[in-house]
Parts: structure tokens; C-alpha cells; sequence
């Protein structure tokens, strides 16, 4: 270990040192781990060789930390991508991120198996969107973070997940200004939300660069970057801040290269941060924003053949399910084809895979009377390990068809998913979801009913993280009626054809995969602004950014 690294872990180790209130002594909050323990030898190894040094010479504000760590700025060199004919598309999920990429001349798609290389539980594509600071000041990653937020059992700790909500449902407002609470940062290293995210993004960068290295690519090629359907508004804020964490996310992926496994110090992050406005960023990698139902669905509605058809887009992620009513024109004469989203046929609703997971772990909690059990630190221990749990508890239960599950205090339990899809706080879920799909065919334009939607009927796509569960699927069915009017929902296609023929190895993964595939895609249609009426359609213009297609 060297004098630097000493350095920054003593000073870890200072931050977890606090003055105890009643005896007015210092003590030490959390454990020590190896490396603290190998600095603190090294400490006293130095300050032995020199027996004159006033022991309060160590102060914490006094402690230098060397040099600064020199950035990898290689990409701000650069003016253009190295490999044009590379597209690669970042899909930063809400409870999961993933990335793809596709050679635009021949349409081969290239895997990138992020979560393998990340060494992510029983997933090779795609990688937690969580982080955890530990006591000692090290900022893990993906299932790093989660695998370190199990073996912390400090009372209020947090992890940070789901940190896409931030730009979805956060307020609008300079992320770069919003510190962290100490549940999630420990320590007394300052670090906001944007600090966090632009992290993250790192990560993902890094994972995805290496993965295209590994195949003898560059890692400065273009990439497009998936978001929501937003409101105008948040969709020019959280785009251009999007826009910024990636362009800054590829020096700190290339600066911290290969060492996310371990986590990192935080001193060595803020002073990475710190410096980067000091350089150009590579914005000449970033590409457009791509709405995801586009993404997520046009190798699913597009076929080759002349078309006028509606179809309602569900994205069902961890903190949202979202609706989208487009119409979808293909004209292969000239190899064209345009989405349109029908105006006001756009909804989010905050109930979706996260909702779940607070139903179940509210019944577990009812299960073992804990919800009655009044105050205690084992009460206060089983929801902690439970709220770190519950996302794992939930695909158990849905891929097993039961739940088995061992609570901190040892009680056990067992919850089967006819039990679990019978519970009251279900059906009200399954109700709102319903209940949203109304609204958005009761607020659209008539003329867009009568004239596309019931007489063609409405194709329904599902995708996301929670496409496959079964509230979800029952969207797709049956007859929906608004103003007395039927109309007949089909389900679309699973998965697009060319992944049946030709690449069946990504059909498991499909429903995740599906919007960082087709935001890769070179044969993605034109999206068009908004049209109200149906009669307005000829006069609809295209969105900024987006591209014509230009496949067979």
C-alpha cells in the first residue's frame, strides 16, 4: 500500500470517529476493515522513525492527500467517433440498466453482457441501478452495492436506488445542488444526487466500453441514450442533464477503468469530479434522446408492408408503468415509416414493479405481526434486511411460484403466488393499471377512435421488467369500449421476428433488452410531434433529433 492510499483510508477511518454524548469519549461507529488496519500499521511504522513528532501533528483537516489523481482524458482528444458504423444505445433503468449494440451496415446486433461482466446474480445482460457508500468510504456499484448494503447492519442505512427516479419524478431542479442524506453517504465527503448518477453512468460507460473492446471495437463510439415519454418540460431539462453525465461519464469511465469491484473511495471520486470542468467533455459521442416506447417497439410494429395502425405501448418498469398511444405508417415504396403520438395519449402512473414490492413486503410484515409489534431494534433490524431484500423476494416468487424466506430474528415463512395475486392491495393494483388504460383512449380526440383505433382495433405492446407478469398480459385482452364505442385489443408480438429466426439466445432477456436493442437500431421510424385530430396527420412535422428510416 502506498503513502496516498494510507492517507485516504486514515482519514475514512477519522470519519467514522464521533464523540459519544453521554461518557463525552471518541469512539468508533461501524467496523475496521483490513486495509484501515494495514494503514494504520504503515502509520505508526513512519511515525516511528521519527520519535520527535508531536502526536497531534495528525489532525484530520491537516492531513494532505498528495497530488491529484490524474484523469484519463483520451476521449476529449478526439473530435469524432472512431467507429462510425457502431451505434450503441444506454437504456439507465429504474431498477436495471443495460446496453446494446448494433454495426448499422449489416444490422448484427452485438451483445454486450454488462451483468456477466459485472458479475451481477443470474443475469448476464443487464446490472442493478443501485449504489452504497460504505461506513469506510467506499462507493459500490451495482450488485456490488447491494451485495455491501446486505452486510451492513447499521440501524437507517440506505442504499441508492433507483436513481433514474430522480430525473422522472424528482423535482425539476440543479441535481448538482441536492447533497445526500447521511443514511446513503456516511461520510464527510460531499456528494450530491448528480454526483451519484454521473457515478453510475461511469459504471455503465465502462461496462459497455469494455464489452465492445473485448470484440476489438473502440470505446468511443456514438451512443443514444433511452428515456421516458416526458412533458415537454422535463424532457428539455432532463435531457440536456442526461446529455452532460454521459459526456462527463466517459472520462471517469476510462479514469476508473476496471476498478468498480472493489468499490472506490469516495475522496478519490470528488476529486475526479472536481476536476472535470477543467476539460472538454466528449460530446461528440452523445447522439439523441430516444423515447422508449419507440425504442422498445419498432422492430415489433414495423414489417415491411403498407400500414395505418394504432398501437398502445405499455412500459412497465420498476417505478412506473407508462402508456403511450401512437400510430404507426409504413409506406415501403419508399422505405419510409413515421410513429405519431396521438395528443394527449400519453400516461405515467407510479404504480409498477415497485409497488409490488411493497405489497409483498407489507404482507410478509403482516404475516409475522410486525406491523403491530410497536417499537425495538429487531423490529427495526427486520424491515431494514427486508427493505434490501424485497426486489430479490419478488422475482423468486414470480420465477419459483413461491416465496421462501428467513426474516432476521430466524422466523421463516412461505408465500405462494396464487396467495400473493389473491390479495386485495392486487387487485387494486391490477385496477389502477386497467383504470389508466381507460383514461387514456376516454381523453383522446374522437375523430382518432372512429377513424383509426376501432375500426383497425389496437395492438397492444408490452415490454419492460415486468411485462411477463400476469396483470400485465391481461392488458392485452379482451374488448375495451369508450363513447359506445368497442374496441378489439390484440396482443403484439412477443418478439420481434429477427430475433426468432435469427438470434433466439436473446429471447429470454427480450423484455428487458428491448429498448436499449431497438435504440440501437439504424431502422428505427421518425417520431413526430404530437397530433390532436386525426385529420391533422398530414401536416404532422418530425421531432428534433430523430431519425427516418432507412431499412429494407
Amino acid at each position: 500500500m502506498d503513502k496516498k492510499a494510507a492517507i485516504i483510508l486514515l482519514e475514512s477511518l477519522l470519519d467514522r470517529i464521533e464523540r459519544d454524548t453521554e461518557s463525552d469519549k471518541w469512539r468508533l461507529t461501524g467496523p475496521i476493515s483490513s486495509q484501515e488496519i494495514e494503514a494504520i500499521n504503515i502509520a505508526i511504522s513512519v511515525l516511528s522513525s521519527d520519535r520527535d513528532v508531536p502526536t497531534t501533528a495528525i489532525q484530520p483537516e491537516t492531513i494532505a492527500l498528495g497530488p491529484e489523481m490524474a484523469l484519463n482524458v483520451k476521449s476529449t482528444k478526439l473530435d469524432k467517433p472512431e467507429d462510425s458504423d457502431i451505434t450503441l444505445c444506454m437504456d439507465f433503468g429504474t431498477a436495471m440498466s443495460k446496453a446494446f449494440a448494433i454495426r448499422s451496415s449489416t444490422e448484427r446486433p452485438l451483445e454486450l453482457a454488462l451483468g456477466r461482466r459485472a458479475n451481477v446474480d443470474g443475469s448476464v445482460f443487464a446490472v442493478p441501478s443501485s449504489l452504497f457508500i460504505t461506513s469506510g468510504g467506499r462507493l459500490h456499484f451495482g450488485q456490488g452495492a447491494i451485495n455491501q448494503s446486505l452486510q451492513d447492519d447499521t440501524p437507517g442505512r440506505k442504499r441508492f436506488d433507483s436513481p433514474k427516479q430522480e430525473l422522472s419524478q424528482g423535482t425539476i431542479a440543479d441535481l448538482g445542488e441536492s447533497v445526500v442524506t447521511h443514511e446513503i453517504n456516511p461520510t464527510r465527503v460531499p456528494l450530491t444526487k448528480k454526483d451519484l448518477i454521473t457515478m453510475y453512468l461511469a459504471f455503465l460507460t465502462d461496462l459497455a466500453s469494455s464489452e465492445l473492446e473485448e470484440r476489438g471495437l473502440s470505446r468511443y463510439v456514438v451512443r443514444r441514450f433511452a428515456r421516458p415519454c416526458w412533458d415537454e418540460r422535463r424532457t428539455i431539462w432532463a435531457e440536456q442533464l442526461l446529455r452532460e453525465m454521459l459526456a462527463a461519464a466517459q472520462i471517469l469511465a476510462d479514469t476508473f477503468h476496471q476498478r468498480w469491484s472493489e468499490g472506490i473511495n469516495v475522496h478519490e471520486i470528488r476529486d475526479a469530479l472536481d476536476q472535470l470542468p477543467r476539460y472538454q467533455r466528449p460530446s461528440y459521442l452523445i447522439s439523441d434522446g430516444i423515447a422508449e416506447p419507440i425504442a422498445a417497439s419498432a422492430s415489433r410494429v414495423l414489417n415491411g408492408q403498407a400500414q395505418r395502425h394504432a398501437y398502445m405501448i405499455i412500459d412497465v418498469g420498476a417505478g412506473t408503468t407508462d402508456f403511450g398511444l401512437f400510430v404507426v405508417q409504413e409506406n415501403p415504396k419508399n422505405e419510409s415509416a413515421w410513429a405519431t403520438q396521438i395528443g394527449n395519449g400519453i400516461e405515467g402512473i407510479r404504480q409498477a414493479g415497485d409497488n409490488i414490492d411493497l405489497i409483498l413486503r407489507h404482507e410478509i410484515m403482516k404475516r409475522h405481526g410486525i406491523l403491530s409489534s410497536g417499537e425495538g431494534p429487531m423490529r427495526k433490524r427486520i424491515i431494514d434486511d427486508l427493505e434490501l431484500r424485497i426486489r430479490r423476494y419478488k422475482e423468486t416468487l414470480f420465477r419459483l411460484e413461491k416465496l421462501e424466506y428467513t426474516l432476521s430474528d430466524d422466523s421463516r415463512g412461505l408465500i405462494s403466488l396464487d396467495e400473493f395475486l389473491g390479495l386485495e392491495e392486487i387487485k387494486r393494483f391490477v385496477t389502477s393499471l386497467e383504470d389508466a388504460f381507460q383514461r387514456v383512449l376516454d381523453r383522446v380526440s374522437l375523430s382518432w377512435i372512429k377513424g383509426v383505433i376501432a375500426p383497425k382495433g389496437l395492438t397492444v405492446i408490452l415490454t419492460g421488467g415486468g411485462a411477463r407478469l400476469p396483470m400485465i398480459q391481461n392488458l392485452a385482452e379482451n374488448i375495451i369500449s369508450t363513447r359506445g364505442l368497442g374496441i378489439l385489443r390484440s396482443k403484439g408480438l412477443a418478439l420481434p421476428t429477427w430475433i426468432t429466426e435469427d438470434y433466439p439466445e436473446f429471447g429470454d432477456e427480450y423484455p428487458q433488452l428491448a429498448v436499449a436493442m431497438g435504440g440501437a437500431s439504424p431502422r428505427l421510424p421518425a417520431m413526430m410531434k404530437p397530433v390532436m385530430e386525426f385529420g391533422g396527420l398530414e401536416n404532422a412535422t418530425v421531432t428534433a433529433g430523430n431519425l427516418q428510416i432507412s431499412g429494407k
